[in-house]
């Protein structure tokens, strides 16, 4: 009985906590990558995806910044609305499709990516590495080609994508991360051209 009635008092205590708790921690902030607005009404080609990884370190809900060359952050309180790796593995075909619209493809049997790296700094700067690797259908064989890819985007004007440098850091990465996924879908595009 007495224990009991010792953690029924407790009770009200532990709710109290809990609730003050729940109370200080901020809501986090959500961020999606641009949407890219569709450049022709045209029928794309389709381009078979095998795989398009991404490196576990981005693969979380908080967004990745990188603080120097072998450490990372991870903010608790800004986070990626929907999982960075599945809004890549969506965004990658479609850009690359709308990219070769009017274009034709040489004999695609399957694209594979490989992102290395994909991170960068507050101030809008994104580095991102990856290796394509496109297989072919020839008239005996399959023969894959590997290519890699690499870029340094900064915040601004990047290849014809402009946005503001805005007055939070977290939005201005995010659209840096977002330009970056583009330039890596129009080099995809490029190597797919005949």
């Amino acid at each position: 009985m007495k224990k009991t009635s010792f953690v029924l008092a407790l009770l009200p205590a532990c709710l109290g906590l809990v609730a003050c708790a729940v109370s200080n921690t901020p809501n986090p902030v959500r961020y999606t990558l641009t949407p890219s607005a569709p450049t022709s009404t045209a029928a794309a080609p389709a381009v078979p995806f095998a795989r398009i990884a991404v490196p576990a370190y981005i693969d979380t809900p908080q967004i990745v910044t990188r603080n120097s060359e072998n450490t990372v952050v991870l903010n608790e309180t800004r986070i990626w609305a929907e999982p960075l790796a599945r809004a890549i593995q969506r965004a990658i075909p479609i850009q690359v499709a709308q990219k070769l619209c009017g274009k034709k493809i040489k004999n695609v049997e399957k694209v594979s990516v490989f992102i290395d790296r994909l991170d960068g700094t507050l101030d809008g700067k994104v580095l991102i590495s990856a290796q394509i690797v496109v297989s072919r259908l020839t008239e005996t064989e399959i023969k894959s080609e590997s290519f890699l890819f690499s870029k340094n985007i900064s915040a601004g004007t990047i290849d014809e994508v402009i946005y503001d440098m805005s007055e939070d850091p977290y939005a201005t990465y995010a659209q840096a991360i977002s330009a970056a996924v583009a330039a890596l879908a129009q080099a995809i595009a490029d190597n797919l051209c005949e």
